[in-house]
């Protein structure tokens, strides 16, 4: 079971560069005290959580596939590590272990250590440099923050990303190394130093811990991970609810996605649900990747494939995967898919108050109406919600240009009214509300 709920198989379907049983056990919580004050995580989403440790490389092992065979799927999480020599350490990770192979922008992402044993404080070092590749994510390596920041058990062979296929099992890291090189990714040491351990660059590590919010390892919880931002849920809500309509788009479409071979419905019709953000979000979130199809008023027809799916977190995301797509000749031909271009930067957000976003510009449907504060800095108002009849996009920046060379997804118009919207996703992942 990829997740820590119940009778499911993988969450979100997203099982890349590990293998997973049907049956794995329930968690296996380490009766550990919390070796950190919680006042490091007030501003994090862990604040006020109860919070267990769910790997102890000591006994799990110190293997990168032991570390991810107790961590992925948990949420947001703290790591404590321990030198030879005592010094003690650790991070906090805001996005989580899944094994994509890939790597995630976040200002949220932090070090921490001790100067004086545990008679203080820890001392942070935040993010510098941009939120850019914060947090690392391999299958066979350890935590991982920054290109150097802090590599716990690094892959000893060459990593070559989710959207390649699962990595072998070979080069797995050793959770007992580590090296750290500061002040690219995150801020220098306090006294200076340019590594986290001091006048090292390289750590051999006794122990390893991972803690996590408890409820995001409970059979059928109601918010997936604790991730309940920009958003209200309730305690009691209902099961998804499908429309009845027959995919319009080729499977072949999603050959080269985490979407390939699986069964499809969609989960929201812009007609029935409304044309709102907030009842597109009500709908798509916490449902894993998925499929948009749009439609506007003169019958053009369109799409997009997003890798990550929605969480309403008011944030953006990397990524090479994601793309457009559209018809030149009605429905007679294949769609012509529009891929990413000028780098995996921003290549997806995630506005509460606002529809399917690709790009900063490539193509916005109901964007919100009001500026956007940003996760870290707390849910966003109500006010301004975005209307999913309305559409916009340019091509070229962000999203590759059109086939015959127009810059607009919409062709000659830069804008576009929407007559319908359907998102399309794995049923299986709502099975786990």
């Amino acid at each position: 079971m990829a997740s820590c709920i119940s009778n499911c198989v993988c969450l979100f379907g997203w099982n890349i560069g590990k293998n997973k049983t049907t049956d794995k056990a329930q968690p296996n919580y380490h009766n550990i005290d919390l070796p950190f004050p919680s006042s490091l995580l007030t501003k994090t989403f862990l604040n006020g959580k109860e919070l267990k440790c769910c790997y102890k490389a000591t006994l799990d092992g110190f293997s990168a596939t032991s570390f991810h065979e107790c961590s992925d799927f948990k949420g947001p999480c703290v790591i404590i590590g321990y030198t030879d020599n005592l010094f003690k350490f650790g991070a906090f990770n805001p996005e989580g272990y899944r094994s994509t192979d890939d790597y995630y922008d976040s200002f949220d992402a932090f070090l921490f250590y001790w100067s004086d044993e545990e008679k203080n404080e820890p001392i942070v070092l935040t993010k510098v440099g941009g939120s850019g590749a914060a947090l690392f994510d391999y299958a066979r390596g350890g935590p991982q923050f920054g290109a150097d920041g802090l590599l716990i058990g690094p892959p000893l062979a060459p990593v070559m990303g989710g959207f390649a296929g699962p990595d072998t099992n070979s080069g797995v890291g050793d959770l007992r190394q580590a090296k750290s090189r500061l002040g690219l990714s995150y801020a220098k040491r306090a006294d200076g130093k340019e590594s986290l351990f001091g006048d090292e660059s390289r750590a051999s590590l006794d122990e390893v811990l991972y803690f996590l919010d408890m409820a995001s390892c409970i059979s059928n919880c109601v918010c997936l991970f604790g991730w309940n931002i920009g958003k209200n849920k309730t305690t009691d809500k209902a099961q998804p609810n499908y429309h009845n309509i027959d995919l319009p788009f080729p499977s072949s479409l999603l050959s080269k996605t985490f979407l390939n071979g699986k069964e499809l419905k969609c989960c929201y019709k812009a007609t029935l649900d409304g044309f709102s953000a907030t009842s597109f979000h009500e709908c798509s979130d916490f449902k894993g990747p998925c499929v948009i199809i749009g439609y506007t008023d003169n019958l053009f027809k369109f799409g997009a494939f997003n890798p990550e799916g929605y969480r309403s977190t008011d944030d953006y995301y990397d990524s090479f995967d994601a793309f457009l797509f559209y018809w030149s000749d009605e429905e007679k031909n294949e769609p012509i898919v529009l891929t990413k271009v000028g780098g995996s930067g921003a290549a997806l957000f995630d506005y509460a108050r606002g529809g399917p976003q690709f790009g900063a510009d490539g193509l916005l449907i109901g964007p919100p109406l009001a500026p956007v504060m940003g996760g870290f800095a707390g849910p966003d108002t109500n006010s301004g919600v975005g209307d999913l009849r309305q559409a916009k996009s340019r091509l070229g920046l962000s999203y590759a240009k059109r086939a015959d060379g127009k810059e607009s997804l919409f062709g000659d118009e830069s804008r576009a009214s929407l007559d319908e919207v359907l998102v399309f996703c794995n049923p299986q992942i709502a099975s786990l509300y």
